[in-house]
């Protein structure tokens, strides 16, 4: 692969540390006892905030702040942060949601949040969590969730992002299982093509943004495939302003006779034996030219609800095997 010709976007909390200028505020949310070495960083105004008390014998440097808090209800004032610094935290919180809201209000118009999170889906987090009796993880983060939530809540937007392999820190004094480990990644590598280790992690970077980042399209015209230009709502009938056909509002009900037709059809279609003499053929469907022109039924054609009622008999009748 080519190496891109352009310089990367800072995804690591060093390369955001070494950007930042001096007398720039940090937060490190979830500190522990630190997530970084705030020695080396002698002209920032660090903010250290964890749920627990300060560690017993943890000496901080004279420009950091410790204070007890919660993600979910941070104790400072709006847009105050330059740098917000979450490694490995928010998969512990309780509200995933308010912890974003808050992450939000008190980060500065220009400022980042580095935010490290385990992958759901890995070999890793799965492992860990079978362990330790979930470990402490309340939150099961996946690449679409963190940015689904995230632009669905705030006006943060994505900078940039890494995958983070597994290093399956927890099994330090467990040689017999890292062993055991070690040989299923291999084994998993040699036989079917995979490192199991990999996107076991996520690096996010974010920054303030514009306005909310998501927007969910519930339809799709079912003609030509353009999606609503106003909101849609259930249970409402809608016309496509591409090409100007009416979308109609399936219920459930609705659904589950289209999927039970479509199958019918199928079967017949290979299995024309099968078809009971009193079946519909397959229906011919109109060119796009003729869509927009309604026509009633042919006399004597039967209706929509008994061609459903005929489908549902002739369906069971197939699955009792009498046809």
């Amino acid at each position: 692969m080519t190496p891109p010709t352009q310089a990367y976007a800072p995804t690591t909390m060093l390369e955001l540390l070494q950007l930042l200028p001096k007398g720039a505020r940090v937060l490190d949310l979830g500190c522990g006892t630190g997530s970084i070495s705030y020695a080396d960083f002698p002209d920032l105004a660090f903010d250290a905030l964890d749920e627990l008390p300060q560690p017993p014998g943890a000496a901080f440097p004279p420009q950091v702040r410790y204070q007890q808090g919660r993600a979910e209800q941070l104790p400072y004032e709006d847009h105050v942060f330059d740098l917000i610094i979450s490694n490995f935290v928010l998969e512990h919180v309780g509200d995933f949601d308010a912890a974003i809201d808050e992450i939000a209000r008190v980060l500065a118009p220009h400022g980042s949040f580095y935010m490290a999170v385990p992958n759901a889906r890995s070999l890793e987090d799965a492992l860990y969590r079978g362990l330790y009796a979930g470990g402490g993880h309340l939150q099961r983060h996946t690449f679409e969730s963190v940015v689904g939530t995230v632009y669905a809540r705030t006006a943060l937007k994505l900078l940039s992002y890494a995958e983070y392999p597994a290093g399956f820190t927890f099994l330090q004094d467990r040689d017999g299982l890292r062993a055991l480990t070690a040989r299923v990644i291999e084994a998993c590598r040699e036989s079917l093509g995979i490192d199991i280790r990999a996107r076991s992690n996520y690096l996010f970077v974010f920054q303030q943004g514009q306005g909310i980042g998501r927007q969910q399209i519930i339809a799709g015209c079912g003609y030509c495939g353009t999606g609503p230009t106003v909101p849609i709502f259930p249970g409402q009938d809608w016309t496509c302003a591409a090409c100007g056909r009416v979308n109609r509002a399936y219920t459930a009900a609705d659904a589950a006779d289209a999927h039970l037709e479509a199958d019918m059809q199928a079967l017949w279609g290979r299995y024309p034996h099968l078809r009971p003499a009193s079946a519909p053929e397959p229906p011919i469907l109109p060119s796009p030219e003729s869509a927009f022109v309604s026509a009633a039924p042919p006399e004597g054609a039967a209706s929509e609800a008994d061609l459903v009622r005929r489908l549902r008999l002739a369906w069971r009748m197939v699955r009792r095997g009498h046809v």
